[in-house]
């Protein structure tokens, strides 16, 4: 399969509403929002693995169609997705170590900041070159366009922590 025709493959599968199928599906279950995640995990991978070329140049093509069609799909009216799972699926399946490094990233900076949305960005912010360290430099590489676009939807998110409306964890110590 060519570069192309991979991204163009990968993009369409990010557009199959998947955490929204299975959160229906799921309703009203405790369980529901991890069904969701792993569903969009689960699409993530499936695309890296069925269409992503062995360059390293394809790989990142694949990996950012795929989140630009979680991200803005072309049919259907959700938008706004963060990409976050799919992208973890799909690096997920170029290398296993990627969502050990990503959850050590997203677990310094919860910690440091009690705020998920920081823990998010952190992670986010610091995966590239993380993977890129552990892994080898091109999975860093193959990791930062999608790094980028999950990143830019962290806008919104932080503004509501700047304006101090975003819920904090508060660590609590027994006297």
């Amino acid at each position: 399969m060519g570069i192309v025709t991979g991204a163009v493959a990968a993009y369409l599968v990010g557009c199959v509403p998947a955490a929204r199928v299975v959160s229906r599906l799921a309703a009203g279950r405790r369980w529901a929002p991890w069904a969701a995640l792993a569903a969009d995990a689960v699409k993530g991978f499936a695309a890296m693995a069925l269409f992503a070329p062995v360059s390293s140049l394809g790989q990142s093509l694949t990996l950012t169609a795929l989140v630009a069609g979680d991200q803005w799909p072309a049919f259907g009216n959700e938008t706004g997705r963060p990409g976050v799972a799919a992208a973890g699926g799909a690096i997920t399946a170029l290398t296993p170590v990627a969502p050990f490094v990503w959850l050590v990233l997203w677990a310094v900076g919860f910690t440091a900041s009690g705020f998920l949305t920081l823990a998010l960005v952190v992670a986010t912010a610091l995966f590239a070159p993380a993977l890129g360290f552990v892994a080898g430099w091109p999975l860093g590489l193959i990791a930062l366009p999608a790094c980028v676009m999950v990143l830019e939807r962290q806008r919104a998110a932080l503004s509501r922590v700047r304006a101090g409306v975003e819920s904090k964890h508060h660590w609590r110590t027994e006297s």
